[in-house]
């Protein structure tokens, strides 16, 4: 929040490679196992299978036996027939099946094979005792180390913002005064393992800084503290800042300006969705419309007083207009901040201009004196600083009627700042991998997840207006509304139409069919591969594809490099669509934390195609209060912004159809009547989800292509005949790679049924040693990292509760743990929904970049592309 333009003089700039680097080495993961639990496992699974194999080869045996003694007349035979189902289900024998007079019966080779299997449970049974003697010693050096890890300085702050509570009860416990049950163990094992083995945009988990190429040198080098302690950047969230600027008293020099969602169509007064997909029609009374009708010719607002002398008649008559126009929510004020300004600074401003019976001013002004002074490096620690913020922000909320006190964790979000140079990355090392990650989101783009609302939406406009037409926004609403083109199941399966879509255009139902061709010619490829696919493999048919597939527009990888035999590759952890898209929230971070951004370092600016209108606005939280990532911002929330970019409202916004391509475009109608054609894009780290109807419509519709989320989507490369959760068996995807990048981890899916569970009164060991064995016969590593997947819940667990939502959050999981197999058995037991285990890749001991071995995220531009009138295409 602070404005580096008061001590630098010169625009912050946009960093064109970041990274994000875990709080906790990955060797923390590791003391939260036993290495004697791991070896009891490791001969207890060697055990079973030479006794596996021994028993068939044991019941065979007995079976001759049986079948050489007479059926009737001989005392033996039901013995042996007993002994058998005995080895057979491994049990022990009953009375009388295994007698010295039995063992006298059969022959010698036989009666050596059933001592021998005697021998061998009797000596798996020691192993066992082995193992939950094992399991029961390691409780307390396990539980001590995860008690130590949370005494880390950047653990315990960070824990202290996600949960108080929680922070409290483990300095307790460290402090001897209180014990530590089972239930927040587990809460502090799965915050303290993701705190060491993965990044998280939210500063509690991890540290953010610059990373920079290099011509040469080591293909990564990262050093987080070489240039001093992480800084803490602390930042009030939007929504309270929002609620004290619009609970101000008006005042006669005020401008107000209308919502930007609010259009006129002919005689009609509409109002955009926020939260359905239907156009609201407005009937106001004749003072307010007169006013709207006034602001509506001004787009950048007017005087209070002059949107006032609009209303014909009294004085009182124009105030009481303007008053329920505020109450609706259809005025707003504007006074956006200067570009770069503090949003808290900016309030305090504004604040002192108007009466303040509450005494908001000197709140504000303490609170901006508190999270806009200099950034204390994270080892000194924070505490005080947040502690303070936190209460000048409760009482703050306090003078806002209806808005709830916030807790510290909903008003501040915090962010660890690496100061300097991060990392380093070696252009040619890295050159590979981007080369075959460009080829990679070329063929993507045909499974783009909102491909098939486009064909849908671009047939429907050309038999409803005719090829060429160009039509009001509120009318392509409409449209959708009208045709069901609004509903989420457009959006829930890229590889099939969606269903109830019987009716659905033919393109829709070309894409299926190119979709369903591709998807079986990549796995077989993989598969005859082992896995590994060539770009130009991947890419042999793309030549062929139709005009309306589209290209991937710029965007930002998220990946983690991996050095393996053959060089350097990366794997792909997600890969958002948009120029800069993160880059521009770590710019942001950088400026409040006074990190300089070298000019050779910077992102440069995309300046080929349409220009991309980015999203206005912080949504409420300050994760996307960013440095501007484009060109022209479009406002559809009425959000002060820091930006001097000029702004774009729905009003003026027109839908196109484009009859060579046979799709739509979104256009700007100037007041000089020329039109342009923009590209509207989400550039900050709220998700998608959580914006206005309007705003994802316009994302779905017309944003930029090429968003991929490999660990929750990619159902491109799930075989359609694969069906998870058959009974007791999991679905094996093996590691999808192309060329040098990682697509997908190998992955095991199942439904969580079917995972073995404690059982009431079943000994935590004899439970971790059923898991262990059954993720072997999976084939399943037995660490790996398992998740829930989103949308397959299908009700509460057996005690009732309902799955969370970072259940769907990766978590570590060691069978040679007793707290990360608890920590995880949330996920893993009663729910009827699609569980799934990834492989650990790169591998925590060899794939550490960094000799202090931390894991490490880059945020990586994909490469530039060009435009060539149709879509993108890759630079040469």
């Amino acid at each position: 929040m602070h404005d580096r333009r008061q001590t630098t003089g010169r625009e912050p700039l946009v960093p064109a490679l970041g990274v994000r680097i875990t709080a906790l080495p990955a060797r923390a993961a590791d003391s939260l196992t036993c290495r004697d639990v791991r070896e009891a496992l490791e001969a207890l699974a060697e055990a079973t299978a030479r006794a596996r194999r021994g028993r068939a080869e044991l019941v065979d045996a007995l079976g001759e036996e049986i079948r050489r003694l007479p059926p009737a007349g001989s005392p033996s035979r039901p013995r042996l027939v007993g002994l058998r189902r005995a080895v057979h289900a491994d049990r022990r024998p009953g009375p009388g099946e295994w007698t010295p007079e039995i063992a006298a019966a059969v022959g010698g080779p036989v009666r050596d094979a059933v001592r021998g299997w005697l021998d061998g449970r009797a000596a798996r049974a020691a192993l066992t005792a082995r193992l939950r003697t094992a399991v029961e010693e390691s409780q307390e050096d396990l539980t001590r180390a995860l008690l130590a890890h949370t005494a880390c300085r950047a653990v315990d702050h960070g824990l202290r913002q996600a949960d108080r509570e929680l922070a409290a009860l483990a300095e307790r416990v460290r402090g001897g005064t209180s014990r530590l049950a089972r239930k927040p163990a587990g809460r502090l094992t799965r915050f303290v393992v993701r705190s060491a083995v993965k990044t998280s945009p939210y500063s509690s988990l991890t540290a953010v800084g610059l990373a920079a190429w290099a011509p040469s040198g080591p293909a990564v080098a990262v050093h987080p503290q070489a240039t001093g302690h992480p800084r803490s950047v602390v930042e009030v969230n939007r929504f309270v800042l929002d609620a004290v600027r619009a609970a101000a008293p008006r005042t006669p020099g005020d401008r107000v300006r209308v919502h930007p969602r609010l259009v006129r169509a002919g005689a009609r007064l509409l109002l955009l969705p926020a939260d359905a997909g239907r156009i609201a029609e407005l009937r106001l009374p004749a003072a307010e419309e007169a006013v709207v009708d006034a602001l509506l010719d001004a787009p950048d607002g007017l005087p209070a007083e002059d949107a006032a002398g609009a209303v014909h008649g009294p004085a009182q008559e124009a105030e009481r207009a303007l008053g329920a126009l505020f109450a609706a929510g259809l005025l707003l004020r504007t006074g956006a901040p200067s570009r770069g300004e503090c949003q808290v600074r900016a309030l305090w401003q504004d604040l002192a201009l108007r009466p303040d019976p509450f005494g908001r001013t000197e709140l504000v002004r303490t609170l901006h004196q508190t999270v806009c002074a200099p950034a204390p490096t994270c080892e000194r620690g924070s505490r005080a600083l947040t502690d303070r913020a936190a209460e000048l922000t409760s009482r703050l909320a306090a003078t806002v009627p209806g808005l709830t006190r916030p807790t510290a964790r909903d008003a501040l979000f915090e962010t660890c700042v690496v100061p300097g140079t991060a990392a380093t990355c070696s252009r040619r090392a890295w050159r590979g991998p981007l080369r075959d990650l460009r080829a990679v989101r070329r063929w993507l783009a045909l499974f783009d997840e909102n491909l098939p609302l486009r064909l849908a939406l671009a047939q429907r406009h050309l038999a409803r207006f005719g090829p060429g037409t160009e039509v009001p926004l509120a009318a392509a609403l409409r449209l959708a509304a009208d045709e069901g083109l609004t509903a989420d199941e457009w959006l829930a399966d890229p590889a099939a139409v969606p269903a109830g879509a019987a009716d659905a255009p033919d393109r829709v139902r070309r894409l299926r069919e190119l979709r369903a061709a591709e998807t079986d010619r990549i796995l077989k490829s993989a598969a005859d591969g082992g896995g590994h696919l060539e770009p130009d493999d991947l890419l042999s048919t793309a030549g062929i594809w139709p005009r309306w597939v589209p290209r991937p527009d710029p965007g930002v990888a998220y990946v983690q490099p991996w050095q393996t035999g053959d060089g350097l590759a990366v794997v792909v952890n997600l890969v958002l669509a948009g120029p800069g898209r993160g880059l521009t929230r770590l710019g942001r971070l950088l400026e409040s934390a006074r990190v300089p951004v070298p000019a050779a370092q910077a992102l440069p600016a995309v300046d080929d195609g349409p220009p991309f209108a980015e999203l206005a606005g912080a949504h409420g939280y300050s994760m996307d209060d960013r440095l501007p990532g484009a060109p022209l911002e479009l406002d559809l929330t009425g959000e002060p912004t820091a930006s001097a970019v000029p702004r774009l409202t729905p009003a003026r916004l027109r839908v196109r159809h484009d009859p060579d391509a046979g799709l739509l475009e979104l256009v700007y109608r100037a007041q000089d009547g020329s039109t342009a054609r923009i590209r509207p894009v989400h550039l900050g780290m709220t998700a998608e989800s959580h914006l206005s109807w309007t705003a994802r419509f316009l994302l779905r519709a017309f944003g930029p292509v090429g968003q991929c989320n490999p660990a929750l989507g990619l159902r491109a490369l799930l075989p359609r005949h694969l069906v998870p959760g058959r009974p007791h068996g999991a679905v094996a995807l093996p590691r999808t790679r192309v060329g040098a990048v990682v697509l997908r981890r190998a992955r095991w899916v199942t439904r969580a049924r079917d995972i073995p569970s404690r059982s009431p009164g079943e000994h935590e060991a004899d439970h971790m040693l059923r898991l262990a064995n059954w993720m072997r016969d999976q084939g399943i590593p037995q660490r790996c990292f398992v998740r829930t997947l989103p949308g397959t819940e299908e009700g509460p667990t057996a005690s009732g509760a309902r799955p969370r939502p970072t259940d769907t959050k990766p978590l570590l999981l060691d069978t040679a743990s007793c707290l990360l197999v608890r920590a995880a058995r949330n996920l893993m037991t009663g729910h009827d929904r699609a569980v799934a285990f990834d492989e650990v890749l790169p591998p925590l001991p060899a794939g550490r970049p960094g000799a202090d071995g931390h894991v490490a995220e880059f945020m990586v531009p994909t490469p530039q592309d060009r435009w060539d009138g149709e879509g993108c295409r890759a630079a040469p």
